[in-house]
């Protein structure tokens, strides 16, 4: 169903052994040039590519070879079982937090799930019961570090409106700027929400250990 961008471009500069540029990995893989530029990125920062003036070329080694054959062999689990990593993301931090969207589709697009395929999956999630769908609006406010997650012990600070209610809220602060943010709610049951949660533990560790980081931080940013 998905197949990561990182699993292509390594792939496809192992196959042609050829120095090419961001632009035409992005045209050769058919895949948004921001997608590539984080893969490339990455694939760099782990010495798996080396860059020249602009041109990008794998970098052969028996140490490379291995590191490739592992990162070959986590990346194609999300083309096997995408909802493991969606749902592990979500479940990942403590129940009753919301998760914001926006930023849950950045996070998988960076792992090749692009925004209209995760929200169809999402939008089947929130169908079954399994997700809930939340709007918050900031009011006269301008954040600009917007918190990941909020714990449920905020709930308390929000006022919660119907849409006909929300509506007339809207008209009477026309004229104050109002941002309005997209977050998730988790409900899923234990049989499903305990897997998701083994396979971040297991085989995505890092991903999960910073993305709980930065919802964290994000948070914290608020009160500084």
């Amino acid at each position: 169903m998905f197949t990561p961008t990182i699993v292509k471009l390594v792939r496809c500069l192992q196959d042609s052994q050829a120095r090419r540029t961001k632009q035409d990995l992005a045209t050769i893989i058919d895949e948004k040039p921001e997608y590539v530029n984080k893969a490339v990125e990455k694939l760099v920062a782990l010495g798996l590519v080396v860059e020249e003036e602009k041109l990008y070329a794998y970098k052969a080694t028996p140490y490379n070879e291995q590191l490739s054959d592992k990162l070959l062999q986590v990346y194609e689990a999300v083309d096997k079982k995408p909802e493991l990593l969606i749902r592990g993301l979500i479940c990942h931090i403590p129940s009753r937090y919301l998760f914001h969207l926006n930023t849950l589709l950045e996070i998988l697009a960076e792992e090749g799930i692009d925004s209209k395929q995760a929200n169809q999956f999402l939008d089947q999630e929130i169908k079954l019961g399994f997700l809930r769908r939340v709007r918050i609006a900031y009011l006269g406010i301008r954040p600009y570090f917007l918190p990941r997650y909020i714990p449920a012990y905020w709930f308390s600070q929000l006022k919660i409106l119907g849409q006909e209610e929300y509506e007339l809220f809207r008209q009477e602060y026309s004229g104050l700027e109002l941002r309005e943010e997209d977050y998730l709610l988790g409900q899923y049951p234990p049989e499903l929400a305990n897997p998701a949660r083994e396979y971040m533990e297991t085989e995505r560790p890092q991903l999960k250990d910073k993305a709980r980081t930065q919802g964290l931080l994000s948070w914290l940013e608020g009160f500084t």
